[in-house]
């Protein structure tokens, strides 16, 4: 084949690609996430409007809405539980802010900065007053622990605690202490 053919191909190539990497421009809806089943029932779905611009929805088990927010970047999901949903809403790492979804009652938790450790239904994270909460995701009045302590100033607060750990009824955490930075590790009960 002489190389006048090759780039004639070369080009036809290129076009047929160029063509259908344009698509149709007018759609409302350009990307689709799909959706996270749990016991095959939907209950959430991210869809991209625009370029920066994303919808959550969730769902309850009749397909009814529960709720529905735009954000300005795609919101991370993971299903902690058969019935949990983890959302998180990125600020850049390491900020992000954290709720969560039970599709088993529709409940939605409140929305977290920065959880520290979330395990067996429960979440520790700094308050804004800079004192470390350790409660139930959905319901304080069924685990709430305040704990204060003297935490370093970190540009992120929560980076103060570098280790957490549940152990039964005992949450184990390492810290940062005071302008010094002095490392601390403690066991505090929490039922």
């Amino acid at each position: 084949m002489k190389k006048s053919n090759y780039f004639t191909v070369l080009v036809f190539i290129s076009v047929i690609f160029f063509c259908i990497s344009c698509g149709n421009r007018d759609e409302k809806i350009v990307y689709s996430a799909g959706t996270i089943s749990l016991s095959n029932e939907n209950y959430m779905q991210i869809k991209k409007i625009s370029e920066d611009n994303f919808k959550l929805t969730l769902f309850d088990k009749t397909h009814q809405v529960i709720f529905e927010e735009e954000y300005p970047k795609e919101p991370m999901t993971k299903i902690l539980s058969n019935n949990v949903i983890q959302v998180t809403i990125s600020l850049g790492s390491p900020n992000r802010y954290v709720f969560f979804y039970d599709t088993e009652s529709t409940k939605i938790s409140n929305t977290f900065y920065n959880p520290i450790l979330i395990e067996s239904g429960n979440i520790l994270f700094l308050d804004d007053e800079g004192k470390l909460i350790f409660r139930d995701i959905f319901d304080q009045s069924l685990l709430y622990t305040k704990i204060i302590r003297d935490f370093s100033p970190t540009a992120v607060p929560s980076n103060a605690i570098y280790k957490a750990e549940l152990l039964e009824n005992t949450l184990y955490i390492e810290y940062y202490e005071g302008p010094e930075f002095k490392e601390k590790k403690e066991n505090i009960k929490v039922k």
